[in-house]
């Protein structure tokens, strides 16, 4: 049950965000079942990373690739849920392989209380804006506009006051990441990446035949035959430039003569 739901939860929403939400869930149901913690821990962050896969919004490294692609998330949920699904089931059967002496055949009886409040308001109107916005990402909207519309909606319709949200969010990793992106802009702008790959290409490190190293730069094979098409024609612009000033010659002598 860990490993489907953190599985198809993932594949809805972003992985970090279902490992750090479900994480103290877990961990509370295998305390009150007098359960060994690990293996459901590692059932959770791995099915939340495989189950990532399936769509768009899974991992930021899907949507780094639907942003730059422009495929649509039915085709990228239609294509890569096959994955997904293999990859869950790899992951419980060496979870079982693993710790099948520690996880019991079935759960005992307890009576597992929630020792945590809970909003229903709040769990309705949440539910109520994922299930719009699952429409929409059906229905073709951009990601980005449907994410940024549903927080919206949930922050503007509250009943929890903003404060206590925003002390919720890890501004640190926010700085993190920010400064990371940062930090990769600058060494593509010093054309670092290119070097690297040079340095790697000399160390056998990437296939010799995708690259062409050039000037301590990577040439990419799409980008070599362009430069080789154009120095064909400009190869033949010469010739033909040529020819015409022979001809042009000759048709002088043959008047003077």
């Amino acid at each position: 049950m860990v490993v489907l739901a953190a599985g198809v939860l993932s594949a809805l929403f972003v992985n970090d965000v279902i490992c750090v939400v479900l994480a103290p869930v877990v961990l509370a149901v295998v305390r009150q079942l007098r359960l060994p913690p690990v293996p459901y821990l590692l059932a959770l962050a791995t099915a939340a990373n495989v189950g990532s896969v399936a769509t768009l919004t899974g991992n930021p490294q899907n949507m780094l690739i639907g942003s730059f692609s422009g495929i649509s998330y039915r085709a990228f949920l239609t294509r890569e849920t096959p994955v997904a699904l293999v990859g869950l089931a790899c992951v419980v059967g060496v979870l079982w392989l693993v710790y099948r002496r520690q996880l019991p055949a079935e759960l005992p009886p307890v009576n597992l209380a929630p020792n945590f409040p809970i909003h229903a308001a709040l769990m309705t109107k949440t539910i109520v804006a994922v299930c719009v916005m699952l429409v929409a990402f059906f229905a073709g909207v951009p990601i980005a506009l449907v994410a940024v519309g549903g927080a919206a909606v949930c922050l503007l319709t509250r009943r929890v006051k903003p404060e206590k949200v925003y002390r919720e969010i890890d501004w640190h990793l926010l700085v993190l990441f920010t400064g990371l992106f940062v930090v990769i802009g600058g060494v593509e702008a010093a054309r670092l990446t290119d070097y690297l790959f040079a340095l790697a290409g000399r160390l056998a490190l990437v296939p010799a035949r995708r690259a062409h190293h050039r000037d301590c730069g990577v040439v990419e094979p799409g980008v070599e035959r362009s430069r080789r098409a154009a120095l064909q024609d400009r190869r033949a612009g010469l010739r033909g430039a040529r020819a015409r000033g022979s001809s042009w010659r000759w048709r002088r002598r043959s008047r003077g003569t």
